[in-house]
């Protein structure tokens, strides 16, 4: 018994530096670059997070190998991985908030639906609209009783003009959930 108990702290340190290590090897197996990866945060719960994906994956092209959608509440203590996130689901009220992690939305995607103009940009494309109860997926994510947005990140590496996989993600939801 007093060798149990003299060995008990080795036992517990083995057991969590074996459970780091197991998670760094799944992490590292099961995760995708950045550059590779397209990101969707929603301001909402996203009960078809899975689904929502699968589409904005198909949606991206060959250079996305994986598609992540997540509630902003995800990214808590991660604040610089929501900022660089691709695409956003805002509610009306919370677009000025994060009006910074924001890109002006490319003249090519303003027709898909109605825009988020600001004073000197367009902004995003409507994604919700609570008196229609029309928009982007909605059996898969549970928006508020407001207009919510869609936004393009402004640090996403996939929303530029050598790399458009975000904005053919977003020509795929707009495919499959039109606005009209």
């Amino acid at each position: 018994m007093r060798a149990v108990r003299r060995f008990a702290p080795l036992f517990i340190a083995w057991a969590f530096i074996s459970l780091m290590f197991w998670g760094w090897i799944f992490g590292f197996l099961t995760d995708a670059p950045a550059a590779n990866k397209l990101t969707l945060y929603a301001d909402a719960e996203v009960p078809g997070a899975v689904q929502l994906a699968v589409l904005l994956e198909e949606g991206a092209g060959s250079g996305i190998r994986m598609a992540q959608v997540h509630p902003f509440t995800y990214a808590m203590m991660d604040s610089a991985g929501l900022r660089a996130a691709d695409l956003y689901l805002v509610p009306e009220h919370d677009v000025e908030t994060y009006r910074d992690w924001f890109a002006p939305l490319p003249d090519e995607l303003a027709s898909l639906a109605e825009t988020l103009d600001s004073v000197d940009e367009t902004l995003g494309l409507l994604a919700w609209d609570p008196d229609t109860r029309r928009g982007l997926a909605p059996e898969w994510v549970a928006y508020p009783q407001e207009r919510c947005w869609l936004l393009l990140g402004r640090e996403s590496l996939h929303t530029g003009t050598r790399d458009t996989e975000a904005l053919d993600a977003v020509r795929r939801l707009y495919e499959r959930f039109p606005a009209d």
